[in-house]
């Protein structure tokens, strides 16, 4: 089998978790009988293949601008060979769901577990923030909802992909995928390993610390109500990347509220240096 990605390659950490596994496992995804192919651009050879997935990054800048450009171009792909979108936006909300109709299948990182509810518009272009919006009333300098999706039946072409786990969340692993980003050289891409056993010696019983700085107030709202709430027992100020892994390595539980997307890469450093993880 033959596979085609269209992608920008390793310029954003989704972006990278994404591409990581599949570079890593490249010889044994060939020794089962996968060819995996990178593409920058389109090309002729693009749709000359049995699956072709589209990286969400690759259009992300050009969609105010070029929408209709954009869906044409899935359309002539999609008439070629069976086309993937692969989402690898941070929330479980907000598709692009005119796409929908024209892709094969929209593989998302990670999906609402009711699928109905994208039916319906969401404030702030994710659930959670709906939710703060509809409970709290926080509300957006300039407030914007998701799309829904105008047919169930399209619902059917939602799968789950792997999410931004996949990757090197080490304490210098996000600066050895940037450089090979820069310098492809496969020996800068590795797996990590735990740095510290569940069961070390752990004399700091919390870890509490986050941005809280968001484009978004309906976004910011439960990072802001939870840094309110812990401020006065300890400090939840960010610090060096250095001196925030010590942290966690002497932490027993270290709470990582949801960012962009409900999924953080703080929840993969907790798993690497193995303290007990904590979603509000």
């Amino acid at each position: 089998m033959r596979i085609h990605i269209l992608t920008p390659g390793f310029t954003t950490p989704n972006g990278r978790a994404f591409l990581f596994p599949l570079i890593t496992h490249r010889r044994a995804l060939a020794d089962a009988g996968i060819e995996v192919r990178l593409f920058g651009g389109d090309s002729p050879e693009l749709t000359d293949c049995d699956r072709l997935l589209v990286d969400r990054k690759f259009h992300e800048p050009l969609w105010p601008t070029a929408e209709r450009e954009i869906l044409d171009g899935f359309a002539r792909w999609a008439e070629k060979t069976p086309t993937i979108f692969v989402d690898t936006s941070d929330s479980a909300g907000w598709l692009h769901v005119k796409l929908l109709p024209i892709v094969h299948a929209y593989a998302k990182a990670q999906l609402l577990h009711d699928r109905t509810a994208y039916l319906a518009p969401h404030y702030g272009y994710r659930a959670f923030a709906d939710f703060y919006h509809r409970s709290f009333g926080v509300a957006d300098t300039e407030p914007a909802c998701s799309d829904p999706v105008p047919e169930p039946v399209l619902l059917d072409k939602l799968r789950v992909s792997w999410n931004s786990g996949l990757a090197d969340y080490s304490e210098f692993g996000p600066h050895r995928m940037a450089l090979y980003g820069r310098l492809p050289w496969s020996a800068l891409l590795r797996f990590p390993n735990p740095r510290s056993a569940p069961d070390a010696k752990r004399p700091n019983t919390v870890s509490c610390r986050f941005g809280a700085n968001y484009a978004r107030a309906s976004v910011a709202a439960q990072r802001v109500m939870i840094r309110e709430h812990m401020a006065d027992r300890m400090s939840v100020d960010k610090v060096s990347r250095r001196r925030y892994f010590a942290e966690l390595r002497r932490s027993q539980v270290v709470v990582s509220p949801f960012g962009w997307g409900e999924i953080t890469l703080k929840d993969f450093e907790v798993f690497l240096t193995g303290g007990l993880l904590f979603k509000p």
